[in-house]
């Protein structure tokens, strides 16, 4: 009697896993035989930036690679120092060192025909991010005033990133929607849910033009101040939409 009562619970089991599989097989086929429609929306909005990131470099020159590292030291102190008296750290500014490089230097002479060590180069590179753009051309001037003689490049961004972007994408959702919707309507059918949703979002950053190098303090300090414009930072996001229909 007791091996019966397994047995009957064993087949109780069983049919109620085949059942529940039928259904779930069932449901995937309803499903894969729903009617679809495809939307797309894509927005574009323009935001003025409020960061800038300013890359300057100091080279130095010499015969050997203490001489170069020494010029270089004393030339890129002054340089940051200079420029920590114009940001402002409070509300987030920054100054730090972002590369820094002694490699020998080499010239071909064709008398011997080969290679001769003719000196060492030093580069130290800084990166300033500030949220002061109206100050960006004061301070590349005063870092090149004060020894930088090279400037790498200055990008104009946007701090919270994900914060614009929630914007273009929900405008471009909307757009996506109501073009779903129109279709529909045409069509005669209903839209009943949403199947998948696809998004993504990019931005364009404007490209400013600055004077790159400079020649000695004298010459720098002599010219005009550089004109720096920030422009406006330009976020597109898209929005692809696969509608259930009937």
């Amino acid at each position: 009697m007791k091996k019966y009562s397994i047995t009957l619970l064993i087949l109780a089991i069983f049919t109620l896993l085949i059942t529940s599989n039928i259904v779930q097989a069932q449901d995937v086929a309803k499903e894969s035989d729903r009617g679809t429609l495809s939307a797309r929306g894509t927005a574009t909005q323009t935001f003025p930036p409020d960061t800038a990131t300013i890359t300057l470099a100091v080279e130095t020159q010499a015969k050997t690679a203490s001489e170069a590292a020494t010029q270089n030291a004393t030339k890129a102190s002054n340089v940051v120092n200079k420029i920590r008296n114009l940001i402002n750290t409070k509300q987030g500014d920054a100054i730090q060192t972002s590369r820094y490089s002694i490699v020998p230097i080499y010239e071909y002479t064709k008398d011997q025909r080969k290679n001769i060590l003719t000196g060492y180069r030093a580069v130290n590179q800084v990166t300033i991010r500030t949220k002061q753009l109206n100050n960006v051309s004061n301070i590349i001037d005063t870092a090149i005033a004060s020894g930088a003689n090279r400037v790498e490049g200055v990008n104009f961004t946007l701090s919270d990133r994900e914060a614009y972007c929630n914007k273009v994408l929900a405008e471009a959702t909307k757009k996506a929607q109501e073009e779903a919707r129109v279709v529909a309507g045409v069509l005669g059918v209903t839209i009943t849910g949403v199947k998948q949703v696809n998004s993504s979002c990019g931005e364009e950053y404007p490209r400013p033009v600055f004077r790159a190098m400079a020649g000695d303090v004298a010459e720098a300090a002599a010219m005009p101040p550089t004109p720096i414009e920030a422009g406006d930072v330009t976020v597109q996001g898209s929005v692809n939409v696969d509608f259930f229909i009937k």
